[in-house]
């Protein structure tokens, strides 16, 4: 699954940058993370996210950090999470491109990969699918609003 957008902010990109790096930032806008620790590099964290289906639900492990950065211009995020035993990993890239007067245009993308042994189980392939595409959209709007309302 792939998505992607570009939005552009009032800011210019070290000052989008610094928001982006910090962990605290993008745990704020992780849906259903009911707990977390950062990472002692402070360029990532880990905790649980629940995934609400029927009564109770389903708590999935998670880890999201930074494996690639050129500050502050590009960086790539690794994100996954553990379903049944079977790991759901997502990548997400961000580049900022400097537009002038302090505005600055965030082009983001990201893939989400399942296992094939959940893509087996149509049942299980469909609540990945769609918890991905509420997920993505969720994390990389939060971010989006977080920023502007920062800058």
């Amino acid at each position: 699954m792939h998505f992607s957008d570009v939005v552009t902010l009032n800011a210019p990109p070290t000052t989008i940058w610094l928001l982006l790096e910090d962990a605290q930032n993008l745990v704020s806008c992780v849906p259903g993370l009911d707990q977390f620790e950062v990472l002692d590099s402070n360029k990532g964290f880990r905790g649980t996210v629940s995934l609400p289906f029927g009564a109770s639900g389903f708590q999935l492990p998670a880890q999201v950090e930074w494996v690639e950065q050129q500050e502050p211009y590009w960086g790539k995020l690794r994100a996954a999470a553990w379903l049944s035993g079977q790991e759901i990993v997502g990548t997400g890239i961000f580049e900022l491109e400097e537009m002038g007067g302090g505005v600055t245009q965030l082009s983001w993308s990201a893939t989400v990969e399942a296992p094939p042994a959940l893509g087996e189980n149509r049942f299980l392939a469909q609540l990945v699918h769609n918890f991905a595409v509420r997920f993505v959209k969720n994390f990389f709007s939060c971010l989006q609003l977080q920023i502007a309302s920062q800058v």
